[in-house]
């Protein structure tokens, strides 16, 4: 009988151990989730102003942030080392094309990490105004960029009109802007 009682009290602290620890997880996950909760994962929110950043393009023309006041802009972030950025290159552009014959200026981040990113520039053609950063570069931190490829519409006001994995419907939200 004396084992059996011992075996309870030890499983009861067992017990409350798991139950001490769980709750311990909880909270921690509830305190992340509310760090998280309204900030999209790959960068800035609608309505944010990105901050200040300086870039020169690969066509020789530098890049500011003052030059997202006065018109729409249409933004595609990608990385050299990202499997699924070079497939969304030549989707950007399509839209990009579009976006230009509506009056939106189109640029292209890339941000070059381990792989140089010819083919990326390859891929993104001769419309959009091309811009390569090591790492996440100034762009990259102005627009807190957290996920490849990301897209992004700056209204005329220079704050971010909208933000997605697709750029189509950044596009789209162009037209209500």
């Amino acid at each position: 009988m004396p084992v059996l009682i011992a075996a309870v009290i030890v499983l009861f602290a067992l017990v409350l151990v798991d139950l001490s620890l769980s709750a311990a997880i909880i909270r921690k996950l509830r305190v992340l989730e509310a760090r998280s909760a309204g900030s999209p994962p790959g960068g800035l929110a609608p309505g944010t102003a990105p901050g200040e950043f300086t870039a020169l393009s690969v066509q020789g023309a530098p890049v500011t942030s003052g030059d997202l006041r006065g018109e729409q802009t249409l933004i595609g972030f990608f990385s050299s080392d990202c499997s699924g950025c070079l497939p969304k290159a030549p989707v950007f552009a399509e839209v990009a094309a579009e976006a230009r014959r509506q009056g939106v200026r189109t640029v292209a981040v890339i941000a070059v990490m381990e792989r140089g990113p010819e083919e990326l520039v390859a891929a993104l053609g001769e419309g959009p105004t091309v811009v390569t950063e090591q790492g996440r570069g100034s762009m990259g931190r102005a627009f807190e960029i957290g996920a490849f490829p990301w897209f992004m519409l700056v209204g005329p006001d220079g704050t971010v009109a909208a933000g997605g994995g697709d750029p189509a419907d950044c596009l789209k939200a162009a037209a209500r802007v």
